[in-house]
């Protein structure tokens, strides 16, 4: 995936053959990329999706987007399926959105992080998609909280059984003194919280 120079995104995927002599890898010679191509439906081109290896030989993409301001509902439905690439067997399959709210917002620039062999872990992101047509004008800075998934409310994927469950984790100081904590209220540290997710990017 990601976006070429021309602007336009992409769903390709490269591998890095880095061959190795006695097991050791050999420093003194170029590597080089090779192009696979994989069966089954591929996600769609996108840039920022949320990418793990999450069991052994498999990686899972879910996310991303063309960096569009506007919502449409098919496109939505893509960007929120889970979609896992066979690396062995060079095929995807995916795992469609269940209907909300069991089922994560669409996200771009999130984390996916693997919790063991049984769950993922999907946290934080923005949602350029909810601007607006008009683009980042000065009505939509001001709605700036509505464009970013909170980090203390994170969505847990559990492999066995395909299902979604979101949690909810206390805010903590973010960082700050304890002087500082005791100043602020909760709205000032969910803003900090709003503002790292986008951490990813």
């Amino acid at each position: 995936g990601g976006r070429e120079r021309g602007g336009d995104c992409l769903n390709d995927v490269w591998s890095l053959e880095l061959e190795r002599e006695g097991g050791i890898l050999n420093k003194a010679r170029s590597y080089g990329w090779k192009h696979l191509y994989c069966e089954g439906q591929a996600p769609s081109p996108r840039v920022w999706p949320s990418c793990c290896h999450a069991n052994y030989g498999k990686w899972f993409v879910l996310g991303g987007s063309e960096w569009q301001f506007e919502v449409n509902e098919e496109v939505e439905t893509d960007f929120q399926t889970l979609y896992i690439l066979d690396i062995r067997e060079r095929s995807w399959s995916s795992l469609a959105p269940s209907a909300p709210p069991t089922q994560p917002s669409w996200l771009v620039s999130s984390c996916l992080v693997p919790i063991g062999h049984r769950e993922v872990l999907y946290l934080g992101g923005t949602m350029p998609h909810l601007i607006g047509a008009a683009g980042l004008d000065m009505r939509a800075l001001h709605r700036w909280r509505e464009f970013y998934a909170r980090l203390d409310r994170p969505w847990l994927l559990d492999l066995k059984t395909s299902s979604w469950r979101q949690e909810e984790v206390l805010l903590g100081d973010v960082g700050k003194s304890d002087i500082a904590v005791e100043r602020s209220n909760v709205d000032d540290r969910a803003s900090e919280v709003l503002y790292r997710s986008h951490a990813a990017a």
